[in-house]
Protein backbone atom coordinates (compact mmCIF):
# COMPACT_ATOMS: atom_id res chain seq x y z
CA UNK A 1 0.00 0.00 0.00
CA UNK A 2 2.85 2.26 0.80
CA UNK A 3 4.51 1.53 -2.50
CA UNK A 4 1.75 2.14 -4.64
CA UNK A 5 0.92 5.64 -2.53
CA UNK A 6 4.67 6.19 -3.37
CA UNK A 7 4.63 5.21 -7.40
CA UNK A 8 1.28 7.02 -7.83
CA UNK A 9 2.10 10.08 -4.99
CA UNK A 10 0.88 13.05 -7.97
CA UNK A 11 -2.17 11.20 -8.75
CA UNK A 12 -5.68 10.88 -7.64
CA UNK A 13 -4.75 6.94 -6.94
CA UNK A 14 -2.04 7.64 -4.41
CA UNK A 15 -4.04 10.41 -2.31
CA UNK A 16 -6.81 7.58 -1.94
CA UNK A 17 -4.09 5.39 -0.66
CA UNK A 18 -2.75 8.10 1.58
CA UNK A 19 -5.82 8.81 2.90
CA UNK A 20 -5.93 5.12 4.07
CA UNK A 21 -2.76 5.15 4.75
CA UNK A 22 -3.45 8.20 7.46
CA UNK A 23 -6.86 6.44 8.77
CA UNK A 24 -5.04 3.40 9.38
CA UNK A 25 -2.23 5.05 11.35
CA UNK A 26 -4.84 7.44 13.42
CA UNK A 27 -7.71 4.49 14.29
CA UNK A 28 -7.45 3.36 17.92
CA UNK A 29 -7.60 -0.83 17.95
CA UNK A 30 -10.35 -0.93 20.52
CA UNK A 31 -12.20 1.79 17.69
CA UNK A 32 -11.75 -0.09 14.69
CA UNK A 33 -12.71 -3.51 16.71
CA UNK A 34 -15.47 -1.91 17.43
CA UNK A 35 -16.31 -1.01 13.97
CA UNK A 36 -15.21 -4.33 12.72
CA UNK A 37 -17.19 -6.08 15.17
CA UNK A 38 -20.32 -4.35 14.19
CA UNK A 39 -20.15 -4.12 10.68
CA UNK A 40 -18.37 -7.18 9.96
CA UNK A 41 -20.74 -9.55 12.26
CA UNK A 42 -23.58 -8.36 13.48
CA UNK A 43 -24.77 -6.06 10.49
CA UNK A 44 -23.70 -7.90 7.72
CA UNK A 45 -23.49 -11.47 9.84
CA UNK A 46 -20.56 -12.59 7.90
CA UNK A 47 -18.23 -13.32 11.12
CA UNK A 48 -18.34 -14.61 14.40
CA UNK A 49 -18.09 -11.47 16.21
CA UNK A 50 -16.55 -12.67 19.76
CA UNK A 51 -15.55 -16.02 21.64
CA UNK A 52 -12.92 -18.47 20.80
CA UNK A 53 -14.25 -21.43 18.21
CA UNK A 54 -12.53 -21.64 15.34
CA UNK A 55 -10.05 -20.16 12.62
CA UNK A 56 -13.05 -18.01 11.67
CA UNK A 57 -13.03 -16.61 14.72
CA UNK A 58 -9.50 -15.72 14.49
CA UNK A 59 -10.08 -13.02 11.61
CA UNK A 60 -12.00 -10.23 13.24
CA UNK A 61 -9.17 -9.63 15.77
CA UNK A 62 -6.25 -10.71 13.66
CA UNK A 63 -7.75 -7.69 11.33
CA UNK A 64 -7.68 -5.59 14.25
CA UNK A 65 -4.19 -5.74 14.86
CA UNK A 66 -3.12 -5.67 12.22
CA UNK A 67 -3.87 -2.96 10.57
CA UNK A 68 -2.31 -0.82 12.42
CA UNK A 69 0.84 -1.56 12.50
CA UNK A 70 0.68 -2.72 8.53
CA UNK A 71 -1.14 1.14 8.22
CA UNK A 72 2.66 2.55 9.93
CA UNK A 73 5.15 0.21 8.01
CA UNK A 74 3.21 1.45 4.78
CA UNK A 75 3.84 5.26 5.58
CA UNK A 76 7.36 4.27 6.27
CA UNK A 77 7.82 2.56 3.33
CA UNK A 78 5.77 5.66 1.17
CA UNK A 79 8.18 7.71 2.64
CA UNK A 80 11.39 6.14 2.22
CA UNK A 81 10.42 5.83 -1.54
CA UNK A 82 9.81 8.69 -2.17
CA UNK A 83 12.94 9.88 -0.17
CA UNK A 84 14.89 7.48 -2.31
CA UNK A 85 13.14 8.40 -6.07
CA UNK A 86 15.15 11.45 -5.80
CA UNK A 87 18.33 9.71 -5.11
CA UNK A 88 21.14 10.48 -7.92
CA UNK A 89 21.71 6.85 -8.57
CA UNK A 90 18.47 6.62 -9.35
CA UNK A 91 18.66 8.98 -12.24
CA UNK A 92 21.64 7.42 -13.21
CA UNK A 93 19.81 3.77 -13.53
CA UNK A 94 17.45 5.44 -15.48
CA UNK A 95 20.04 6.88 -17.70
CA UNK A 96 21.26 3.75 -18.27
CA UNK A 97 17.88 2.75 -20.00
CA UNK A 98 17.11 -0.09 -17.14
CA UNK A 99 13.91 -1.15 -16.83
CA UNK A 100 11.55 0.78 -14.11
CA UNK A 101 10.65 -2.73 -12.89
CA UNK A 102 14.17 -3.88 -12.01
CA UNK A 103 15.06 -0.17 -10.90
CA UNK A 104 12.02 -0.22 -8.48
CA UNK A 105 12.43 -4.21 -7.14
CA UNK A 106 16.60 -4.27 -7.28
CA UNK A 107 17.06 -0.25 -6.05
CA UNK A 108 14.00 1.58 -4.43
CA UNK A 109 13.00 -1.23 -2.47
CA UNK A 110 15.61 -1.79 -0.56
CA UNK A 111 16.53 1.54 0.30
CA UNK A 112 13.25 2.26 1.23
CA UNK A 113 12.45 -0.95 3.58
CA UNK A 114 14.76 -0.05 5.81
CA UNK A 115 13.17 2.81 8.02
CA UNK A 116 10.03 -0.17 8.13
CA UNK A 117 12.59 -2.78 8.85
CA UNK A 118 13.72 -0.95 11.85
CA UNK A 119 10.14 -0.37 13.10
CA UNK A 120 8.89 -4.33 12.42
CA UNK A 121 10.75 -5.46 15.53
CA UNK A 122 9.09 -2.45 17.97
CA UNK A 123 5.87 -3.44 16.20
CA UNK A 124 5.58 -6.99 16.69
CA UNK A 125 6.38 -6.28 20.47
CA UNK A 126 3.76 -3.43 20.82
CA UNK A 127 1.12 -5.94 18.76
CA UNK A 128 1.96 -8.76 21.16
CA UNK A 129 1.89 -6.53 24.45
CA UNK A 130 -0.61 -4.10 23.17
CA UNK A 131 -3.59 -6.95 22.73
CA UNK A 132 -5.26 -6.64 25.86
CA UNK A 133 -7.57 -4.12 24.60
CA UNK A 134 -8.59 -6.26 21.43
CA UNK A 135 -8.74 -9.53 24.20
CA UNK A 136 -11.48 -7.43 25.36
CA UNK A 137 -13.18 -6.68 23.01
CA UNK A 138 -13.51 -10.02 21.27
CA UNK A 139 -13.48 -11.94 25.29
CA UNK A 140 -10.62 -13.45 24.22
CA UNK A 141 -8.34 -15.60 26.73
CA UNK A 142 -4.87 -14.41 26.20
CA UNK A 143 -1.20 -13.23 27.15
CA UNK A 144 -2.69 -9.72 27.82
CA UNK A 145 -5.58 -10.32 29.75
CA UNK A 146 -3.58 -12.77 31.84
CA UNK A 147 -0.94 -10.35 32.38
CA UNK A 148 -3.38 -7.72 33.59
CA UNK A 149 -5.30 -10.31 35.95
CA UNK A 150 -1.93 -11.11 37.45
CA UNK A 151 -1.18 -7.31 38.54
CA UNK A 152 -4.79 -7.31 39.53
CA UNK A 153 -4.54 -10.73 41.86
CA UNK A 154 -0.94 -9.52 42.95
CA UNK A 155 0.69 -12.90 41.58
CA UNK A 156 4.30 -11.59 41.34
CA UNK A 157 5.81 -15.15 39.65
CA UNK A 158 3.29 -14.79 36.71
CA UNK A 159 4.29 -11.01 35.95
CA UNK A 160 7.82 -11.63 36.53
CA UNK A 161 7.41 -14.66 33.60
CA UNK A 162 5.63 -12.53 31.05
CA UNK A 163 7.65 -10.03 31.49
CA UNK A 164 10.80 -11.52 30.81
CA UNK A 165 9.10 -13.43 28.14
CA UNK A 166 8.44 -9.96 26.67
CA UNK A 167 12.22 -8.99 27.14
CA UNK A 168 12.76 -12.21 25.46
CA UNK A 169 10.62 -11.81 22.67
CA UNK A 170 12.02 -8.33 22.26
CA UNK A 171 15.50 -8.85 22.13
CA UNK A 172 14.80 -11.63 19.79
CA UNK A 173 12.80 -9.67 17.15
CA UNK A 174 15.31 -7.05 17.40
CA UNK A 175 18.06 -9.69 16.45
CA UNK A 176 16.10 -10.96 13.62
CA UNK A 177 15.30 -7.03 12.67
CA UNK A 178 19.49 -6.66 12.33
CA UNK A 179 20.14 -10.01 10.45
CA UNK A 180 17.56 -8.81 8.08
CA UNK A 181 19.37 -5.65 7.58
CA UNK A 182 22.52 -7.34 6.30
CA UNK A 183 20.20 -8.96 3.75
CA UNK A 184 18.49 -5.72 2.65
CA UNK A 185 21.91 -3.68 2.57
CA UNK A 186 25.45 -5.53 2.21
CA UNK A 187 27.40 -2.30 3.31
CA UNK A 188 25.78 -3.17 7.04
CA UNK A 189 26.52 -7.35 7.39
CA UNK A 190 27.40 -8.24 10.53
CA UNK A 191 30.46 -10.44 9.40
CA UNK A 192 32.42 -9.62 6.49
CA UNK A 193 34.33 -12.39 4.92
CA UNK A 194 38.09 -12.31 4.22
CA UNK A 195 39.16 -13.45 0.69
Amino acid sequence: LGLMAAINARRPVGLFFSFLIAIGVGIPNFVLGGLLQYFMAWRWGLLPAARWGGPAHMLLPALTLGCGGAAILARLVCGGTLEVFEQPFIRTALAKGLRKGEILYRHILPNALLPALTTLGTLTAALVMGSFAVEQIFALPGLGSFFVQSIYNRDYPVILGLTIFYATLILGLNFLVALAYGLLDPRIRLFHRQD
